[in-house]
C-alpha cells in the first residue's frame, strides 16, 4: 500500500472520533434523538443519524482521491454518487421522516444509477456455478441492492451491532481485494473502514449515538456495489461477499420469509428478529455483540477458506448455512417467534 495512504487512514480514524462526540452535542441540542418504544432495544433516548459522520468523512475522502488522481474518477463516481443520494436521502428521513413510498422510490433509483455506472453484468459467478444471462442478472443485481438496503437498514437496532457487522465484511474484504492487486478498491473500503472504526467507540455498548438510516441504507449498499464491481474487473466470485454477509442475510431474510407466511404485515417495523430475541430472552446489548462477533469470526475463517480453496466452495457455502440455521434454532427454542 502507498506510503502516503497510512497519514490519510490515521486521519479518518481521529476525525471520526473526534466529529462524532461533536454530532452527539448537536444531536442533543437540536433534538435529533431516538425515543425507546415498544419496538426498540434500547431503554434511554439517543442521538440518532451519527452515520452522517463517518459517510461524510468517506465520501469526502473519495473526492480528494479522484481529485488528486490517486483513484479514478470513474471508479470515485461509481461508489460516491449513488451513496450520496441515499445518504443525503437518509439524512432527511432521521430528521424529519420520509414515507416508505418515497424512500422505496429513491432507493430504486439509487439501485439503477449504481447499475448503470457499473456497466452490464453478462455472468454472476457464485464459484461453483455461474448465471450467463445478461438481463436476469441486472434484475437479479437490482433487487439484491435493494434488499442490501433495506436489509441492513432492519438489522441496525442493538449497540454497536451493524457498525460491527460492517467492519467484519469490510475489513476482510478489503484484505481480499489488496490480495488481488485491487488497490483503489481496497484503499476506498480501508477508509470506510477507519470511519467505522472511528463512529464505533462511541456506538458500542452503552451506545451514546446510533448511525441511523444515513448510516446502514449507505453501508447496505456499498456491500453489494463492492461485490459486483469485484467480480466485473477482478473476476472475484460474488459468493465470497455473500458469506462475510452471511449473518445479517440469514436473519433478515428467514425472518421476512417467515413473517409474510404467517400473514403478518411484513413492512411495519418490529422485534422478531434472532437478534432482537435473543435480547429479549434477557441477553445484553454486549453479550448479543459478542456473540455475533464470535460467529463472525468463524464465518470469516469459513470464507477464507472459501477464497483460497475455490474448488471447495459450494462445500464450504453449504457448511455456513448449516452453522447459521444451528445458531437461528437454537435462538428460537430459546425465545421463539410469536
Amino acid at each position: 500500500m502507498m506510503v502516503w495512504y497510512v497519514p490519510l487512514l490515521v486521519m479518518i480514524f481521529a476525525l471520526s472520533i473526534f466529529i462524532t462526540q461533536r454530532y452527539i452535542r448537536f444531536a442533543q441540542q437540536k433534538g435529533l434523538i431516538d425515543q425507546p418504544n415498544h419496538r426498540s432495544s434500547h431503554t434511554l433516548p439517543t442521538p440518532r443519524g451519527g452515520g452522517i459522520v463517518f459517510v461524510s468523512l468517506w465520501l469526502f475522502a473519495l473526492a480528494a482521491l479522484a481529485i488528486g488522481q490517486k483513484i479514478s474518477l470513474g471508479l470515485a463516481f461509481y461508489y460516491a454518487l449513488p451513496t450520496g443520494i441515499l445518504a443525503l436521502v437518509g439524512f432527511i428521513d432521521d430528521t424529519y421522516s420520509l414515507s416508505g413510498k418515497h424512500r422505496f422510490l429513491i432507493q430504486a433509483g439509487c439501485a439503477v444509477l449504481a447499475l448503470s455506472l457499473l456497466g452490464s453484468l453478462p455472468v454472476l459467478d457464485f464459484s461453483f456455478f455461474t448465471i450467463p444471462y445478461p438481463y436476469f442478472n441486472e434484475i437479479f443485481a437490482f433487487f439484491l441492492i435493494l434488499w442490501s438496503i433495506n436489509l441492513f437498514n432492519f438489522m441496525d437496532g442493538m449497540d454497536g451491532f451493524a457498525t460491527s457487522e460492517a467492519l467484519f465484511i469490510f475489513i476482510p474484504g478489503s484484505l481480499f481485494l489488496l490480495e488481488i492487486g485491487a488497490m483503489e478498491e481496497a484503499a476506498i473500503l480501508a477508509m470506510l473502514v477507519m470511519g467505522l472504526l472511528g463512529f464505533f467507540y462511541w456506538n458500542r455498548p452503552r451506545a451514546k449515538v446510533f448511525m441511523g438510516d444515513i448510516g446502514s441504507t449507505s453501508l447496505g449498499l456499498v456491500i453489494p456495489l463492492t461485490a459486483l464491481y469485484a467480480q466485473i474487473h477482478y473476476n472475484t466470485p460474488v459468493i465470497l461477499w455473500i458469506m462475510l454477509y452471511g449473518v445479517f442475510l440469514f436473519d433478515a431474510t428467514v425472518t421476512l420469509l417467515r413473517r409474510i407466511l404467517h400473514g403478518e404485515k411484513w413492512y411495519e417495523a418490529h422485534r422478531k428478529h434472532a437478534y432482537q430475541r435473543l435480547h429479549q430472552a434477557g441477553w445484553s446489548h454486549g453479550q448479543v455483540l459478542m456473540g455475533l462477533m464470535c460467529l463472525q469470526t468463524w464465518i470469516l475463517a469459513i470464507t477464507g477458506f472459501t477464497y483460497y480453496f475455490q474448488e471447495n466452495a459450494a462445500i464450504l457455502a453449504f457448511s455456513e448455512v448449516g452453522l447459521l440455521a444451528i445458531v437461528y434454532l437454537w435462538i428460537e427454542k430459546t425465545k421463539p417467534m410469536n
